[in-house]
């Protein structure tokens, strides 16, 4: 290949660019997924002002030769309302690798955003720590999901979605319904006196049997507080095992029996989020069935 024809555009993943692009990720990104699946992944909002879907390498004949898909939502954080950009699904055609980390800068040097990369590949790790993204901690625990005798009368677990709203926060309700589309979530609400906790869940397998990922948890402190319920509930009622416990969420002076491990590596691009403010929904965590 000549010089010439190795070079390639960066361009906004706008509608006309989706089917292009969805085509692409089936074809040298992942197969498990069609193009018409890859399309739906990049279309994915919960905002109707988006300011594209990702940024794309575009040859002059039109064909795409790179892509990375980027998913926007607004998070209220600490009290405050925060754009967040998730991009994920790296992927450049080793022909124009070169202009990889240009795919990365166009979607880091958009203003007003903080930023997430939850699933990076090997070789991009040392690049986004190169480009200032911050790495969390990797410590992981599996704790076995024991059932609890006598049960706790304070704690009861909500099923009714309708009623779950009911129980939580206007901003808790609005995460719920937001991720209630994909069936491979297991959202629940965890009441404990006039206290509701909000618990998404991720289905995942350990050691060949039911696991669970919280994916996002509205209050660590109260969920461990009542623990020993909500591991009962699981293996009871879900017939799940295990939970997947992050490090960095775990409050301070709490403790959780478990086998420790090592998690993938998660970074962040921020001056005023903190690691444990990180959670996993709005990103392809949660959209896609990885």
């Amino acid at each position: 290949m000549d010089s010439a024809s190795n070079k390639a555009e960066i361009q906004p993943i706008q509608t006309e660019l989706i089917a292009r692009a969805g085509e692409f990720l089936h074809r040298h990104m992942s197969g498990r997924f069609s193009a018409q699946k890859w399309q739906e992944c990049l279309l994915q909002t919960w905002d109707r002002d988006v300011p594209n879907h990702g940024f794309a390498l575009v040859r002059e004949d039109g064909e795409v030769v790179g892509v990375l898909c980027a998913l926007y939502s607004k998070q209220k954080i600490a009290g405050q309302w925060l754009d967040i950009c998730n991009p994920h699904s790296w992927c450049v055609l080793p022909e124009y690798r070169k202009q990889s980390i240009s795919l990365v800068l166009a979607v880091i040097q958009q203003p007003g955003f903080h930023f997430t990369m939850f699933t990076p590949n090997q070789s991009g790790l040392e690049i986004f720590a190169y480009l200032g993204f911050k790495p969390m901690d990797k410590g992981i625990l599996w704790a076995p999901n024991w059932p609890t005798s006598p049960f706790s009368r304070k704690v009861r677990f909500v099923t009714d979605m309708q009623q779950a709203r009911t129980l939580l926060s206007e901003e808790q309700a609005r995460i719920l319904t937001d991720h209630l589309a994909y069936d491979w979530l297991l959202p629940l609400v965890m009441q404990a006196a006039e206290h509701a906790v909000l618990v998404i869940i991720k289905r995942q397998k350990y050691k060949r049997a039911k696991a669970a990922q919280l994916l996002y948890v509205s209050d660590y402190e109260k969920l461990l507080e009542h623990w020993r319920a909500f591991r009962s509930h699981l293996l009871l009622r879900h017939h799940i095992f295990t939970t997947r416990l992050e490090n960095r969420f775990l409050p301070e002076g709490k403790s959780i029996r478990g086998i420790t491990d090592e998690g993938h590596q998660r970074f962040y691009l921020s001056d005023q989020l903190q690691p444990h403010q990180v959670q996993y929904i709005y990103s392809e965590m949660a959209a896609l069935k990885l």
